[in-house]
């Protein structure tokens, strides 16, 4: 399996099964943080995200009691790992898909992104917060639970391909 390596070697990925029209997007957030993008035209996305934590201090349980007070999330638990303890969030993000759709309203046409139904963990290693999500674009007829259960299966595949180095 190929893998993706960050920039400065500090993990590596295996990629993710992707369809048609997959695309690698690099987020440079800032000197000591990283992120990458994998999506493809059926709306499949996977991101990572590598925060250094040292002046921010953010912890996982802070994370968890914030999404408990957004309707965005639909789960939130602990699970034990490798990793250690990690918060597994389980929602909606409005507008997060890689696809667009179009449509008429009050007689202009509108172009806005599709819902995105992912799964995340998030957890401390070091000095570094990670942030690993898998998401799926909804398609005709399949039903919330349906979508949020293949983002948690994508994520937890994701997420055995993930070497922190």
């Amino acid at each position: 399996h190929e893998t993706y390596p960050s920039p400065d070697g500090g993990y590596r990925v295996t990629l993710p099964h992707l369809d048609a029209g997959a695309k690698i997007e690099e987020q440079y957030i800032g000197p000591e943080n990283h992120g990458v993008r994998f999506s493809d035209a059926s709306g499949t996305a996977y991101r990572l995200l590598r925060i250094d934590n040292t002046v921010e201090k953010i912890t996982v349980e802070k994370i968890s009691d914030d999404s408990k007070s957004s309707e965005s999330f639909h789960e939130n638990h602990y699970v034990d790992s490798a990793r250690g303890k990690e918060l597994r969030l389980v929602g909606i993000k409005k507008e997060g898909s890689p696809l667009v759709s179009q449509k008429m309203e009050e007689g202009e046409l509108i172009t806005r992104k599709n819902d995105l139904y992912k799964a995340d963990s998030i957890f401390m290693h070091g000095i570094y917060m990670y942030e690993v999500s898998a998401g799926v674009t909804a398609s005709h007829g399949q039903s919330e639970d349906a979508l949020y259960d293949e983002a948690k299966r994508n994520l937890d595949g994701f997420i055995k391909g993930l070497r922190i180095e």
